[in-house]
This record gives C-alpha cells, structure tokens and sequence, in this order.
C-alpha cells in the first residue's frame, strides 16, 4: 500500500520543489490535506472491493444494544443484513416505527432483526437488535460486512490502499486550481476522471463480495 510520503513527494518534485527542504512546509501541508480530500472523494464513488471488510459481534444474555467495528459506518453494512452462523439465521434492518412498537412487547429471544441506534461516546456506530438475546443464545456470534472508513493520513508512513497515481492526478487538479491555473487543473482534472472510471470498472463490485445468506 502506498504511503502518504511515497504519495506527495513526487508531487513535489514535478512542481519544482525539494521534499526535503523545510522552506516548503506550507506547500507539504496543502498537498496532504489534499490527498485526504481526494481519498474521501474516491471513497465516495463505488462500494470497493478493497475496503471490504468483515465484522463480528458476540450476543450476551439480556443485552439488545451493542457497538459495530471502529472503522464501520452503519450505513455502510452490504446487504443491510447481519447473520447468525451457528444457527443459519438472517438478521434483518427493520425500521423505527417496527422496532417501536416491537420494544413493548419485551421479548428475548434469537434476534430476528436490527436498526441503527446512533453512535457511542466514542463515536463508534450502534445497533439494537430485536429481541433481545435470551439465556440459549448467549455467546453466539453474529457477522457481517462493510465497507471500511479510512482514517485521515497525516504522518508519512500512513498508508492507503487506493492507488498512489490517481491520488496524485488528484491532488494535482486541488494544488492548480487553488492557484488559479485553472487550464492545468481541468486538465488534471479529465485525467483523474479517467484514471478513476478505469479503477472503478475493474473493481468488482459489492454483489459478488456480499454473503448469500439463506
């Protein structure tokens, strides 16, 4: 995977500038915020294969509320559908009016379904699920898959596994047009769009990467 000093520093070099001067720290600093701007963007375009990722949550007795992995966005689960593997069973999303009037019934039981219930104190995704696990299925283990967000690159060895050349293209159509070179930006610009609807047609997809669950 490329890091973000392997990704910038020939930026700097194509522009004139020696990555090992301190003299261009600004210039440095534009061109990182920039990588993480473009990284967002293609993040943004297409469920990737090489972000996908699978998760676990292990049931507890009495327990209906538990946290997902660090790095899921609940709306980004594939299928929106969670499983049960022990007991061959689907988890499926139910809405809020459902689980409303679902909750005041109280049963424990297998989950049969989940909704998204915000974010912890650390600001890691929630789910609930419905019912709430009974004392049989304590311990049992649910999975499921998601595409993984990326966190912010801001020390050299950071790395990403998106392409280190479409980041560049990318990050080169920011740094003109910030400087009003706007005939090198859209240039680089139509590249990066290029470069990307090719990345995207070679990335699979998520329907072949999603679970067939029964």
């Amino acid at each position: 995977m490329a890091t973000l000093q392997k990704i910038f520093e020939p930026v700097l070099r194509d522009l004139g500038m020696d990555p090992s001067s301190g003299l261009i720290n600004d210039a440095k600093q534009r061109l990182i915020d920039y990588v993480n701007e473009v990284v967002g963007e293609i993040n943004l375009t297409a469920k990737w294969n090489i972000l996908k990722t699978q998760g676990t949550i292990t049931l507890l007795t009495s327990q209906d509320t538990y946290i997902l992995a660090a790095d899921c966005d609940v709306n980004r689960i594939l299928g929106e559908e969670l499983y049960i593997p022990s007991e061959d069973k689907v988890i499926i999303k139910k809405d809020d009016p459902f689980f409303a009037e679902q909750l005041n019934i109280g049963e424990a039981n297998l989950p049969n379904y989940w909704r998204p219930l915000g974010v912890n104190a650390s600001s890691v995704s929630q789910i609930q699920f419905y019912p709430s696990v009974s004392s049989t299925y304590n311990n049992k283990t649910v999975t499921y898959y998601y595409i993984k967000k990326l966190l912010e690159l801001s020390n050299n060895t950071d790395t990403t596994p998106h392409q280190e050349e479409l980041i560049r293209v990318g990050i080169k159509a920011k740094y003109f047009e910030y400087d009003d070179d706007f005939s090198r930006a859209d240039r680089y610009t139509q590249r990066f769009n290029q470069l990307l609807r090719r990345a995207m047609a070679q990335n699979h997809g998520s329907r072949q990467f999603t679970p067939r669950y029964k």
